[in-house]
């Protein structure tokens, strides 16, 4: 009996201690295990970060290529009006591309540095800048005096159709380096196609985009 009443005993002592002790040893796994799982969350934000650039950019590759193909049938009323033509006035040369924004790259940039390869940064940082040139262009566009009177029959002055042209040219330079820049980071170009130099990219870019300035129409369809 007295054993029985010993043991029993015990065992309240046993379960008070394993009640006293939990809250210590709780403590104790979560600040060994908080390290790995701050890392752990760390390395997935990383990780959606970057897949969500990439989806980004194969949008804004995809849009681009749209605005590139515009911009063909906004020469073809450039070229018209060079030889005396007025554009209609459902023409593209009055067409004014959207600006070209990507969320993701700075993030991408300040958290994935070290992980990215050179040729990755080095394109990031491209993209970044030629997003913000082709956007100085958009606004260029959008404040040309000759697009904002064309269509209407009234005299221009041959000057600024020029200034236009080379805008418009300009424009469309730089969305090409720009795509491939994004094709390149998305893996929709390989490795060795980043480094081909300015023309042949302008070129590779124009031909995928089947921009053919003769087949081209200076009407929005």
């Amino acid at each position: 009996m007295e054993r029985g009443i010993l043991a029993t005993q015990e065992e309240v002592m046993d379960f008070e201690l394993i009640k006293y002790l939990t809250p210590f040893v709780t403590f104790a796994i979560g600040v060994f295990v908080q390290p790995f799982s701050e890392k752990w969350r760390n390395r997935f934000k990383k990780r959606k970060n970057k897949e969500d650039l990439i989806e980004e950019l194969r949008d804004e590759s995809k849009w681009l290529g749209g605005r590139i193909k515009k911009m063909a049938g906004a020469f073809v009323c450039l070229d018209e009006m060079v030889h005396g033509k007025y554009p209609s006035t459902n023409s593209l040369i009055r067409y004014m591309p959207r600006k070209t924004s990507v969320r993701f790259i700075k993030t991408v940039l300040d958290e994935n540095y070290a992980d990215l390869k050179m040729e990755e940064r080095n394109a990031l940082k491209s993209i970044e800048v030629l997003i913000e040139e082709i956007n100085r262009l958009a606004n260029q566009i959008q404040d040309a005096r000759l697009i904002r009177e064309c269509g209407f029959g009234l005299p221009y002055n041959p000057q600024d159709l020029s200034n236009l042209i080379a805008i418009k040219r300009g424009f469309i330079y730089s969305a090409c380096i720009l795509r491939h820049s994004m094709q390149f980071v998305t893996k929709d170009k390989n490795e060795d196609a980043i480094e081909i130099g300015d023309n042949k990219t302008i070129e590779l870019q124009l031909t995928e985009l089947d921009f053919k300035i003769g087949r081209a129409s200076c009407r929005e369809r």
